[in-house]
């Protein structure tokens, strides 16, 4: 931290010196990429785009240290990954570190790109129930019932953005009666929705009755949707067998649905 605090930070211009110092068909391939040039009547070979970008980080850290920073690594696009991937393995000896943050799980490709002792990991994990507490007093001025702020921490599991923009919907209107809903903010909406735009509606109908209902069994599953639409859920990571027992696997999800669905 107190080495990355210290480092500059790059703005899309600063990268246009630097990309004109490479050969011609990296230098065109990088400035199609990001989008600086015409993609003309051909392409840009991948090579060139990935020996571009690996050039321009060799020139800039000639000049100072540099960090390559991915947000949402898993939402990543093959070819990005593949170039930092192309970068990562040529760079030892320069000053180029890179920051990812993921979800817990198997390494990604990119990962694995790097020597095991070359990569340290830092797990982040949700707030505390109390400290949630505090964030929404802070941030809204106003302190939620218990039961209100539990059901926000359960949703939410900590996290803070999360639990923010359900703490503003509540501010916005009155706190639900027991047994309510929530009501899932527009920004939270348009995050679920897009997962579930692209499920199927087998799917779709998996989540509609885990949120009608959160007791489901398999079986009780499959009679409402069809037997293939749980695994065909639990391959698309909206839903967790749980035992005998199907579960969204985030709250949102199965809300999400809910709000989606029509009255039939």
């Amino acid at each position: 931290h107190r080495d990355l605090h210290s480092f500059p930070t790059r703005r899309s211009s600063d990268l246009e010196e630097p990309i004109d110092g490479l050969p011609p068909a990296q230098r065109h391939g990088l400035r199609v990429a990001t989008g600086r040039a015409e993609l003309g009547e051909a392409p840009p070979e991948p090579l060139a785009i990935s020996a571009g970008f690996l050039g321009v980080l060799r020139l800039m850290a000639e000049r100072g240290p540099v960090v390559v920073a991915v947000d949402d690594f898993p939402w990543l696009d093959p070819a990005s990954a593949d170039a930092l991937a192309f970068a990562a393995r040529r760079l030892a000896g320069y000053r180029v570190r890179f920051l990812f943050s993921r979800r817990r799980g198997r390494a990604p490709a990119l990962e694995r790109a790097f020597e095991p002792g070359a990569v340290e990991r830092i797990e982040v994990d949700g707030l505390s129930f109390g400290a949630i507490g505090h964030l929404l007093r802070g941030k809204l001025g106003r302190s939620l019932p218990r039961r209100v702020l539990r059901e926000v921490f359960d949703t939410f599991g900590g996290n803070p953005l999360f639990a923010l923009e359900l703490g503003r919907a509540l501010g916005e209107r009155d706190v639900p009666d027991i047994g309510r809903p929530l009501p899932v903010p527009e920004l939270l909406a348009e995050l679920f929705e897009g997962r579930l735009a692209a499920a199927s509606p087998g799917v779709r109908r998996v989540l509609l009755a885990i949120s009608l209902n959160a007791g489901l069994t398999r079986a009780e599953v499959e009679a409402v949707a069809d037997p293939w639409a749980p695994e065909d859920a639990v391959a698309a990571e909206l839903v967790v067998l749980d035992g005998r027992r199907v579960r969204a696997a985030h709250p949102l999800f199965a809300a999400t649905a809910s709000k989606r669905a029509s009255a039939g």
